[in-house]
């Protein structure tokens, strides 16, 4: 066998991620780089000129009158100081390393190359076409909201590498990753929704490992500690007191009356009914792959029929005329009558069920990475009802759980081509 030449080294190397990076931060660009300057954006492009660029200074202010999400808008003002031209390029950067970082988690295998770039091409598509423009509007194409939910979730996903490597291969990071991993997990905690993902992905993924007899090793555990303890830092900011009360007053005037119980159950239906409303489409994809996988995995009648539980709840609950059935299709509300009863019972059933159909049937294959991303977007969602912005944040925590969906079901998108490549191979071999 000859020896691979240095242009084919290459073009391996480029095959692996950074064509693939270079090809989606090209398209990131394009659709970003216009992107005006609206709402709170003129806000914090005054702010470097009103501090005379003493960044110190704003973030003692902003941390006191009103957020604990100082790291990541203190270095917004920094490089709007700079120029917003140059927030516009990093936001494509980062867009890029997202969907490229998602698709070396969904396809872990060192030997992927061309496997990984299609799907970091696919999950560009997903990335804008098949995300709502009013989601893609208050995140991806608004510069304060930017800075947190798409920085925010890919600092979270490359602090979170390490973590997600021990429960693939347990493979040790390099230290120069480690370095980096480390402002990761600071800049995510931050901003909440990255900071939750952060703490309690990281906190089950050192669980998990120990309950299967591998060592998160000392480096692993004070990356943790250290993400996790400036997640409750950032929290703990005077600021999000008055922002809180003041929030109320604007978007919730009774949310001092409501118990935790309230919220919890608030939340959940809240994102029971999503499910069947904003992230259907994702839970029928992921539900119609799943069964594929049973299917082509041979993985027993029991199974597959079990599968298709999911699929049909999910599937139906795209049809306004799906007969009687469709009253229990509705998204959930808080009443207690007999038929909401019947409704919150069969969408809890349906999304638990796929929770560990996902767990059981790729847990060989790829751990139990794609099962805790599933999770994360749900429990993400349901977390929500805890804070006063839950009206106004809506969309933009509903695109946050659909970015974590991507990760579950790209995993089975892969899987499913995996096998039809080995039954394709078998029947031509």
């Amino acid at each position: 066998m000859r020896e691979k030449s240095m242009m084919e080294e290459l073009f391996d190397r480029l095959r692996e991620g950074w064509l693939a990076a270079l090809i989606v931060f090209a398209a990131a660009l394009g659709a970003n780089y216009e992107r005006p300057m609206r709402l709170d954006d003129l806000y914090f492009d005054q702010m470097f000129t009103r501090f005379d660029g003493n960044l110190l200074s704003f973030a003692q202010e902003y941390w006191t009158i009103w957020s604990g999400r100082v790291l990541p808008h203190t270095i917004f003002v920094f490089l709007m100081g700079i120029s917003p031209v140059l927030v516009n390029i990093l936001s494509a950067a980062v867009t890029a390393g997202l969907i490229v970082l998602m698709a070396k988690i969904a396809q872990p295998e060192k030997e992927a190359y061309g496997r990984r770039f299609l799907l970091a091409v696919l999950m560009l598509l997903w990335f804008y076409l098949a995300t709502p423009a009013e989601y893609l509007n208050v995140t991806v194409f608004w510069k304060t909201a930017a800075v947190l939910y798409i920085w925010g979730l890919f600092f979270a996903l490359a602090a979170l590498l390490p973590f997600i490597s021990l429960l693939y291969d347990g493979r040790e990071p390099s230290r120069l990753y480690y370095a980096a991993a480390f402002f990761g997990a600071l800049y995510a905690a931050g901003f909440e929704a990255s900071g939750a993902l952060f703490a309690v992905f990281g906190g089950a993924a050192i669980i998990a490992a120990w309950l299967s007899g591998k060592k998160a090793g000392a480096v692993r555990l004070i990356l943790w500690a250290v993400g996790t303890a400036a997640f409750a830092f950032f929290l703990s900011a005077p600021g999000n007191a008055v922002r809180l009360e003041e929030e109320c007053l604007i978007w919730y005037p009774d949310f001092g009356l409501l118990t935790t119980a309230d919220k919890f159950f608030m939340g959940l239906f809240y994102t029971l009914g999503d499910l069947a409303g904003s992230l259907n489409l994702p839970m029928v994809l992921i539900s119609l792959l799943l069964f594929v996988h049973a299917l082509l995995g041979r993985k027993g009648a029991g199974v597959t029929l079990l599968t298709l539980v999911p699929l049909i709840y999910y599937g139906l609950a795209g049809f306004e005329n799906a007969g009687p059935l469709y009253r229990y299709l509705n998204p959930p509300v808080l009443a207690a009558d007999s038929a909401e009863l019947v409704n919150t019972g069969i969408g809890l059933f349906a999304a638990f069920l796929l929770f560990f159909l996902i767990l059981a049937l790729t847990y060989r294959e790829r751990s139990i990475v794609p099962a805790f991303f599933y999770a994360a977007a749900l429990s993400e969602a349901a977390v929500m009802a805890f804070s006063p912005t839950f009206f106004v944040s809506e969309s933009r925590c509903i695109f946050f759980a659909r970015e974590l969906l991507m990760i579950p079901l790209f995993t089975l998108f892969s899987l499913d081509i995996s096998l039809l490549w080995d039954y394709y191979r078998r029947r031509v071999g």
